[in-house]
């Protein structure tokens, strides 16, 4: 497995993007004191995120904020320093300095890169051995997730005074905050979660307030028990219910987005002003010689753009099975497994009884007419439809990992897919994050390859094939659900400009 770039410098674009969500760990309850944590269940290791101890000596770049004046970008190292350097017992930890006259502009700041590496379901919190020498520091871990989930999702911050080493402990479910940043459908989420849909590499956070010096041993991940591994079953265990075929006929493409909403016009009338253009949908052969297979080719560089499959509404199936392959050159890892590479799979739904309402979202036909170029098939971007009234229309998603080049078959309990956008009788739904029932008329099934940590844009190929809604014997009792159920969050206010 490809080892962690947690020492490298923090790139200026993903400075940028992680900056831009200003005060939201400050917002909401006050930081907690470390103190003596509540019984709970014994930690389970997963994966060592970092240990300091094993990385050359080495200065780092100093933090430098995209909004900064060029004069306090060139003396960055006057207000920050990151280093591992070596201590008088001779272990080798991560230094962090904040100085005291550092220019917050109101922001927590994203000091240091944890890990680029995913996390599988079964993760539940992120211990750092750390000690304050020097000054006191608001600490909390998180990042960007997906386009289509919370915005940006953080942990409980936490206020660390100067002490002996010490094991501080964040809870990826409990006592999260998030920030409203392109939020999307996610604004009118009353629930967060982080680890479902983390986009970019985990980062520590330092919120104004903070400064002197910290120093690092080591990061890892746990389980406790709340997320389970991705539930798997037996051929016995599944009665069929329909299956959908891999024909070209039936695929379309779909844009989620709302900054990058003009995409959607420009796709078919413009495509050299479509900044992110719809991915291109192929007949491609299955994982058995002559079986059908649908390939879906683009640069994942954002979770806007979607490849799907159109499908008889379909009620009475309470799980998907799919077969799917992903062809990359992009080094994505998962922690403790082999499996690395994420792929998204989504559900659209209607109400049983009603016809899915396709000509609702497809372009124009005077665009279609014109255009030299077949753009996207579908617009489902909130700021075009998520207000719209009489448009009752679910989507789901779930997340499984694969070993890239290589067939992989998931059974996908329902209860495993959670409503990242919504219109009309949906909304609930959404506000929950709740799945689809065996009652909803599935439409479509959709994929895509979300944004790579390392190499964003490089052009990925997702192949699905052998896709069919079924029905799990209901004496099969083995847990459905892997990420563990989103709770109540803190919802700041909305971003200062």
């Amino acid at each position: 497995m490809p080892s962690s770039d947690m020492n490298a410098p923090i790139p200026s674009t993903l400075r940028a993007t992680l900056a831009l969500a200003a005060g939201f760990l400050m917002a909401g309850p006050a930081a907690a004191s470390v103190a003596a944590a509540a019984p709970r269940p014994a930690d389970r290791e997963i994966a060592v995120i970092a240990d300091y101890g094993r990385e050359p000596v080495a200065e780092l770049q100093p933090y430098s904020y995209w909004r900064w004046t060029p004069e306090m970008k060139a003396s960055a190292g006057d207000f920050s320093r990151r280093a591992i350097v070596e201590g008088a017992d001779g272990q080798r930890h991560l230094l962090l300095h904040v100085s005291p006259t550092f220019p917050w502009y109101g922001a927590p700041i994203s000091l240091h890169s944890l890990t680029s590496d995913y996390f599988p379901p079964e993760s539940d919190a992120i211990i750092l051995r750390l000690r304050v020498e020097s000054g006191e520091f608001l600490l909390g871990i998180g990042g960007p997730t997906a386009y289509f989930g919370d915005s940006d999702v953080f942990t409980a911050t936490q206020r660390i005074p100067v002490g002996d080493w010490i094991d501080v402990r964040f809870d990826l479910h409990e006592g999260l905050r998030r920030n409203y940043r392109r939020a999307g459908y996610g604004r009118s989420a009353r629930v967060m979660s982080y680890n479902r849909w983390a986009q970019e590499p985990t980062m520590l956070y330092v919120s104004p307030g903070s400064s002197g010096t910290l120093r690092i041993q080591s990061a890892k991940l746990v389980a406790t028990g709340r997320g389970r591994p991705f539930p798997t079953f037996e051929p016995a265990a599944l009665k069929p219910v329909r299956n959908v075929p891999a024909a070209l006929d039936s695929a379309f493409s779909m844009l989620l987005a709302d900054s990058q909403a003009a995409d959607f016009k420009a796709s078919w009338l413009d495509p050299a002003a479509c900044r992110y253009p719809p991915p291109a949908i192929t007949v491609a052969e299955g994982p058995a010689p002559g079986s059908d297979a649908l390939s879906a080719t683009a640069g994942w560089n954002e979770e806007i753009r979607w490849a799907g499959l159109r499908t008889e509404p379909t009620s009475g199936a309470d799980a998907l099975a799919i077969t799917v392959r992903v062809a990359t050159d992009v080094a994505s890892a998962q922690l403790g497994s082999d499996a690395g590479q994420p792929i998204d799979i989504g559900l659209f739904a209607a109400p049983a009884g009603e016809p899915f309402p396709w000509d609702r979202l497809r372009p124009p036909e005077e665009w279609r007419r014109d255009a030299k170029v077949r753009g996207y098939d579908l617009n489902f971007s909130h700021r075009v439809v998520g207000t719209v009234e009489g448009l009752d229309v679910g989507l789901f998603h779930a997340r499984r990992f694969v070993r890239p080049g290589e067939w992989h078959s998931f059974v996908i309990p329902f209860e495993d897919f959670a409503c990242v956008g919504a219109t009309g009788v949906f909304r609930e739904r959404l506000a929950a994050h709740a799945p689809p029932t065996p009652s909803d008329a599935s439409a479509a099934v959709l994929w895509l390859v979300p944004w790579p940590r390392r190499k964003p844009g490089a052009p990925s190929t997702a192949t699905v094939a052998d896709v069919r809604f079924v029905r799990i014997d209901p004496s099969d009792a083995r847990p459905r659900r892997s990420y563990p159920a989103p709770l109540p969050g803190t919802l700041p206010q909305e971003n200062q400009p």
